[in-house]
């Protein structure tokens, strides 16, 4: 989930926000920008209505997000990119994904994806993931606001390395 606070959110509010967050077992990373502070989720998503938070006081909105951006923001805190397939089937990008996967409490579509990456994923079932969280990310926090978050390509086309913007250093998983 990514929860964007209010300009001029008090710190008590946005603790508030995150000792909530942490209570429902979510891990949470904190962005605090000149005028909002964006707090990201990771956790069982499906479990919990965002309109928990929307009604919290210093929230402005909350937003589900998709399993591969939890996975894209672990590879930029360890300093790594994630390849693309380059074709046919990758069985260990399949694994690592199954993994963040049922990390973040997936459980009603986990056996579904299960079987639709029993044989490893294809660069078609990533860059279609890619795509919806972008999407998503985009419409929940506005073109300019989301880039940062987005996962983007580095290198050629056929090389290519998936990568976040937001630098290694910024991103925290609290709780873990």
């Amino acid at each position: 989930m990514i929860i964007i606070m209010e300009k001029g959110a008090t710190e008590e509010q946005i603790e508030a926000v995150i000792e909530k967050l942490i209570g429902l077992d979510f891990n949470v990373h904190r962005s605090t920008g000149e005028v909002h502070t964006v707090l990201g989720a990771v956790g069982p998503s499906e479990l919990v209505d965002p309109d928990e938070f929307k009604v919290m006081p210093g929230v402005m909105e909350c937003h589900r997000v998709m399993t591969p951006y939890q996975r894209s923001g672990r590879a930029a805190k360890e300093g790594r990119r994630i390849a693309c397939p380059p074709g046919g089937e990758d069985a260990a990008l399949a694994a690592a994904f199954l993994r963040e996967y049922r990390r973040c409490g997936r459980v009603q579509d986990a056996e579904r994806t299960e079987k639709a990456l029993r044989k490893g994923m294809d660069r078609e079932y990533f860059l279609e993931r890619v795509s919806r969280v972008n999407r998503a990310l985009r419409e929940a926090l506005g073109g300019v606001r989301s880039q940062p978050y987005e996962i983007s390509r580095a290198g050629r086309r056929a090389e290519a390395e998936y990568v976040l913007g937001v630098q290694a250093g910024s991103i925290r998983f609290i709780g873990e």
